[in-house]
């Protein structure tokens, strides 16, 4: 029996989450817009990757302008948390770089630069900032 579950994320740019994707090994697939289920059904995405053997997982961008995975389950021959634990992390790395972006930025429009950065071992940021005079 066929059912499309649709797992919510907090990712809104869509070009961070393909990328991430692909990092992971994941291959986009080329014009999809609908994942397939058990029994022929489909459902509307917005762009779909295939994740080796079995049933495609799509992703729908939502009102809010997130992004939702939606996949028949059943049929996707990944570990579903495991699925969901990548994509946790593909939403980590996007908002810990758009912080660093913003930090950047507002570092520049204060007259400010960075003199140091250094990813630590825990992979937080460490910057080191100085006042040009």
């Amino acid at each position: 029996m066929s059912h499309f579950s649709t797992v919510r994320t907090s990712i809104k740019d869509e070009a961070a989450l393909r990328q991430g994707l692909q990092g992971l090994g994941y291959a986009l697939v080329p014009g999809g817009t609908q994942v397939r289920g058990c029994g022929g059904r489909t459902e509307a995405v917005d762009f779909v990757v295939k994740p080796g053997q079995g049933y495609s997982i799509g992703f729908r961008r939502q009102a809010d302008g997130t992004y939702a995975i939606v996949a028949d389950w059943w049929g996707v021959r990944v570990d579903q948390q495991a699925f969901r634990n990548q994509i946790g992390e593909i939403d980590r790395a996007i908002r810990q770089r758009y912080a660093y972006e913003k930090v950047k930025k507002e570092v520049e429009a204060r007259g400010m630069g960075i003199v140091e950065e250094e990813k630590l071992e825990d992979q937080t940021i460490r910057l080191v900032v100085r006042q040009w005079l």
